[in-house]
């Protein structure tokens, strides 16, 4: 028996894998499944696949429901566009995980499956440590996280730096870090990212815990 969770709002999209993983499991490895679109605390403990969606920098974030679930679990993240997350540097949650686009292929899509699953089964024996104090989720400075929440209330450059009483170009400046800290390009996908965290209580989360207390 296959644990699946697929937590994705696109009910056309979700019903596909959800078809598509039925046929490639059951075909190819004769596995019984059972799919939950529930992606909590108790479901993740025992999930064998994990296929969750991800915005544009919510890779490089802080994920604590993935720190209990099962060390050979493979975690298939699903992303926009033509730009792929990047494999390297992630949160220690994220070990055992391959990215797929939504403009993928089914042969191309199958393939990466298949090399995430042969590798979470040779690693099944092993123990895998993951240390919160080890991790490399991206986190924001003080500074930063109060220009964030500006660009978050709907404020430009210019109004922040008046606000702040800091240059222009320091505002800029701190902006591009947070871009490059998250991989993002555009205005579109800081702010949806930044929405992302505001609704994501943590402990490791400074962005929702600042906002929360200014509220």
């Amino acid at each position: 028996m296959l644990n699946i969770i697929i937590e994705e709002k696109d009910n056309f999209y979700r019903q596909g894998l959800k078809t598509f993983i039925t046929e490639m499991f059951s075909t190819d490895h004769g596995d019984a499944l059972f799919f939950t679109g529930v992606l909590c605390s108790h479901s993740v403990k025992t999930a064998d696949i994990i296929i969750k969606s991800f915005l544009p920098g919510e890779s490089r974030v802080c994920h604590q429901i993935f720190q209990s679930r099962k060390h050979s679990s493979l975690v298939i993240g699903i992303y926009d566009g033509n730009k792929k997350p990047h494999s390297v540097d992630l949160p220690l949650c994220f070990d055992n995980i391959v990215f797929i686009s939504r403009a993928d292929s089914l042969i191309k899509v199958k393939k990466f499956i298949q090399r995430g699953w042969e590798d979470c089964c040779q690693e099944n024996t092993k123990k895998i440590y993951r240390s919160c104090l080890a991790c490399k989720h991206r986190t924001l400075s003080p500074r930063e996280i109060n220009i964030a929440e500006h660009f978050y209330s709907g404020m430009g450059t210019e109004e922040i730096a008046r606000n702040l009483q800091i240059n222009p170009k320091t505002v800029g400046a701190h902006k591009r870090t947070i871009m490059l800290k998250f991989n993002l390009n555009s205005d579109s996908e800081l702010l949806g990212l930044l929405h992302h965290l505001k609704l994501k209580p943590s402990i490791s989360n400074c962005f929702y815990n600042y906002t929360d207390s200014h509220i």
